[in-house]
């Protein structure tokens, strides 16, 4: 069994060697201490004598406690905003003027017991979007099973998307070869709020066609689409039945 020194004789004795003219590296070599321990308790022994060799308390002198007022700006903010404690950290310095690191925020949190996410409620989603003007982006199947995204406008939410194409083109031959489908149509305003359809073709016709591209042409730039028609063009509907809807 490893036999303990007490500590405070060690510091006596050294000091004491030391005083006697003894060497500090030979007072060392005896005592098996590194020469930075001898001088941090020679400092301590010239500062406050005997006495301040007695081992010290290791609590910080000074406690900073968060006045209650910024502890309540803090819980404020993270049931108000949901920021984590970097961003309300940022906001105490720059707005308010009060330093407070992101550690002790998140300490404040973690008592108030408000450190995991906050829950948020779950987005009640209803027909405005389908019912708003909104851009699509179908998805068709290559042959080699990947999939292959376009782009197409539907002013009618309420009836069976339609896409208007020339016959010929990828996204013809794919959805006549595979029928599959997916539509994601977003909010112009808010791009993350979406719905997905999937669904099959149900039909490809060419009557109508050219009154529906023109219709399109009219909307989004002002004239018909004669001006962009390829000499010998010919348009086609393609309707997709939905069969999912996401919420």
């Amino acid at each position: 069994m490893k036999k303990t020194r007490d500590i405070v004789k060690l510091r006596r004795w050294c000091i004491r060697r030391r005083g006697a003219g003894v060497p500090v590296n030979m007072i060392c070599t005896s005592a098996q201490i590194p020469r930075i321990t001898f001088y941090n308790w020679w400092s301590r022994y010239r500062l406050g004598g005997l006495e301040g060799l007695e081992p010290r308390s290791r609590q910080p002198h000074t406690v900073h406690r968060i006045p209650p007022e910024n502890v309540e700006r803090i819980l404020r903010l993270r049931r108000e905003k949901g920021w984590c404690p970097i961003l309300i950290e940022g906001y105490l310095r720059r707005v308010e003027s009060i330093e407070i690191g992101h550690t002790t925020i998140h300490r404040l949190l973690k008592q108030a017991g408000l450190n995991n996410p906050l829950p948020k409620p779950r987005q009640q989603r209803s027909y405005k979007t389908l019912a708003a003007e909104a851009s699509e982006q179908p998805m068709a199947m290559r042959p080699q099973g990947r999939r292959r995204q376009m782009a197409h406008h539907n002013p009618r939410r309420s009836q069976p998307q339609a896409s208007n194409t020339r016959i010929g083109r990828v996204k013809q031959k794919n959805l006549a070869r595979d029928p599959r489908v997916a539509i994601s149509i977003a909010d112009q305003s808010n791009s993350y709020d979406k719905v997905v359809i999937r669904g099959h073709v149900v039909s490809q016709t060419t009557e109508g066609a050219d009154e529906h591209i023109d219709k399109l042409a009219k909307k989004y730039t002002g004239e018909d689409f004669a001006s962009l028609r390829t000499p010998g063009e010919k348009r086609i509907i393609i309707k997709v039945k939905p069969k999912y809807i996401s919420d």
